[in-house]
């Protein structure tokens, strides 16, 4: 029986070519499903103009000259944006928002109409 030998360089341009593919095929399986893990259900399966109504724990609130831009805590994180110069909303608060679905640089978020808090 003939014995087969694989040097050790074999080995290690082989680990690391492996690496690198198994590498890029993850950064473009996430690029792809980026927009599904990023809203939850809800969100995700509705279309452009569509009215929701969401409720969720406030993760983040970046408050503008007339804008507030708000990350809500549901099943997953849903992004809305507030058209206000005076909103009042503090990280861990329970809200309420209603508006339409508006899609703006490749993702999906909640142009609010309404904010409501919930206790």
């Amino acid at each position: 029986m003939k014995e087969v030998i694989i040097s050790d360089r074999f080995i290690l341009w082989g680990s690391i070519t492996l690496a690198v593919v198994g590498l890029v095929v993850l950064f473009f399986l996430s690029t792809i499903l980026s927009d599904d893990l990023s809203m939850s259900g809800l969100i995700q399966g509705t279309d452009d103009g569509e009215k929701v109504t969401v409720k969720g724990v406030v993760k983040r609130v970046t408050q503008k000259e007339n804008v507030a831009f708000v990350s809500l805590s549901t099943e997953q994180l849903v992004d809305a944006t507030v058209f206000t110069s005076d909103l009042d909303l503090k990280k861990g608060m329970t809200v309420e928002v209603t508006g339409k679905i508006q899609k703006y640089k490749g993702k999906k978020s909640i142009v609010v109409d309404k904010v409501k808090g919930v206790e």
